[in-house]
């Protein structure tokens, strides 16, 4: 559910809210199958989790123009944990447990223009992601498996230049500086 009201003249606030729960599971057995043709069966292999979340928005965004706007926002995330059916190789003998479900708070800051009657839109957003049990790939011998990484922090700022300087041509720049460090 997401609701939008104008609480001040040009100013409005967003609350949003979800529920997600998705459940994960696993029944079977896996098979080598060798250049000579020969197979080797293993497993089984049996698993059900389920993953619930509640997650939400906030935002609060100011036209301070018919052209310029200004927001500030709080989101909420929720990546579901997953069983690794990649981490199945030769000789396993049990299923691993699933990779934890991965939560992000992100906080954004920002705004968005369009000028000179809207031949150039300047947009710009700044941010902080702070994650946690975020979800990366792993690469072991045969192959890659998702684990989860800890803790981990990502910030940075976006910034896009649009110019319409005749009819039917566009030309666009985009940059980003981005900066992320794990915590554990």
């Amino acid at each position: 559910a997401q609701a939008d009201a104008e609480i001040l003249p040009r100013t409005k606030l967003t609350l949003g809210v979800r529920y997600t729960s998705d459940t994960r599971e696993l029944d079977g057995t896996a098979q080598l199958i060798a250049p000579s043709g020969a197979t080797t069966t293993f497993g089984p292999f049996n698993g059900k989790e389920t993953f619930s979340s509640l997650t939400g928005r906030f935002s609060l965004d100011h036209k301070f123009s018919d052209n310029l706007m200004g927001y500030v926002a709080f989101n909420r995330g929720f990546k579901s944990g997953v069983y690794n059916i990649a981490g199945i190789t030769v000789g396993t003998a049990a299923l691993a447990a699933p990779v934890k479900p991965e939560d992000l708070n992100a906080y954004t800051i920002g705004f968005k223009s369009e000028l000179f009657d809207r031949k150039v839109r300047f947009n710009v957003e700044g941010y902080y992601y702070d994650y946690k049990n975020i979800q990366v790939q792993n690469v072991i011998p045969g192959g890659t498996i998702l684990t989860n990484g800890g803790a981990a922090t990502i910030k940075g700022v976006e910034a896009e230049l649009t110019l319409a300087p005749v009819e039917n041509l566009q030309l666009s720049i985009a940059g980003s500086y981005n900066h992320g460090r794990y915590g554990e």
